[in-house]
């Protein structure tokens, strides 16, 4: 695991050419800030920006997706939204009768975690 700047770089460099950055951006500013914040240190670098819809993202005044689409188009790097194409959260509240718990993250796992990985797995770095 990676402790600093440094650290990341040394890892580019070391694997030069195979390296891709892959950020998890929910529209929020903290995915915001990380997406600029891998712009302005490698800029060179391939990078891509993916969005887990668990079907219960904010709609208004503007949807998540469309910021965080926005967000990204301000460093010209496109949005890929990813499902579980099983069941949404409300589905899942609804299947269950409870809300996921700390305890039983499976709103993450199943909802964002899981289809972000299939994702990166389609990814040629």
């Amino acid at each position: 695991m990676c402790h600093s700047l440094e650290d990341v770089k040394r890892l580019v460099a070391r694997f030069e050419g195979s390296v891709a950055f892959v950020i998890n951006h929910s529209g929020g500013k903290d995915s915001t800030r990380m997406l600029g914040f891998v712009r302005e240190f490698f800029p060179d670098e391939p990078t891509f920006a993916v969005m887990a819809d668990t079907g219960f993202e904010h709609r208004h005044p503007i949807s998540a997706q469309d910021f965080a689409r926005n967000r990204c188009a301000d460093f010209n790097i496109p949005l890929t939204i990813v499902r579980n194409s099983r069941r949404t959260y409300p589905e899942m509240v609804e299947q269950r009768g409870m809300f996921p718990s700390a305890q039983y993250r499976q709103c993450t796992s199943d909802l964002k975690r899981g289809p972000i990985e299939k994702y990166i797995r389609t990814l040629p770095f």
